[in-house]
């Protein structure tokens, strides 16, 4: 991550969590949790591999804010933000938007599981993502595996603003 977009996401995790520094020891810097969250994703180590660095978290930090994160819908929250911010301003117009999908396994069963047709009727999940054509990711939405392409998007309309140009559909499944 470029170190501009990781400082506006750290300040807008800031003013959304807007928490006080209590007794005991600073809590870590956002920017850093965030630097570690690319860190992690891009190189792939285990959890217990991440050792707190020069600008960057320890794997347990690490761990501890995506947790709390989730619980509150923090993410989420951010995720829209800065959807709204780069559709706002003089310049705002209709995006093009990429539609795909991935089938995974779901042995444990579930809500949002089917019989994947591409793995012998084995339960499993889709998920479809949604993606404007310059990189921005906008949404992505579970449904059962035994979903077809294109109808699974149908339940992605509500997750894309009506500003939307026609959506291109990729018929692939990883």
């Amino acid at each position: 991550m470029r170190a501009q977009a990781v400082e506006l996401v750290a300040d807008i995790i800031d003013r959304i969590e807007n928490r006080h520094p209590g007794p005991g020891r600073p809590p870590v810097p956002t920017a850093e949790v965030i630097r570690t969250l690319g860190f992690f994703v891009r190189e792939g180590v285990q959890w217990r591999e991440l050792k707190a660095a020069d600008g960057r978290a320890s794997g347990s930090t690490l761990r501890r804010g995506l947790d709390e994160w989730h619980t509150t819908a923090l993410l989420r929250r951010v995720h829209a933000v800065l959807v709204r911010m780069a559709r706002s301003g003089p310049d705002a117009t209709a995006w093009d938007v990429v539609v795909d999908s991935c089938s995974v396994r779901a042995k444990r069963g579930g809500e949002l599981t089917g019989a994947n047709p591409t793995d012998r009727g084995k339960p499993g999940t889709k998920y479809h993502v949604v993606v404007s054509t310059d990189g921005l990711p906008l949404a992505v939405v579970p449904s059962p595996a035994n979903v077809h392409d294109t109808s699974g998007p149908n339940q992605t309309d509500r997750y894309v603003c009506r500003t939307t140009r026609p959506v291109w559909f990729s018929p692939l499944v990883h």
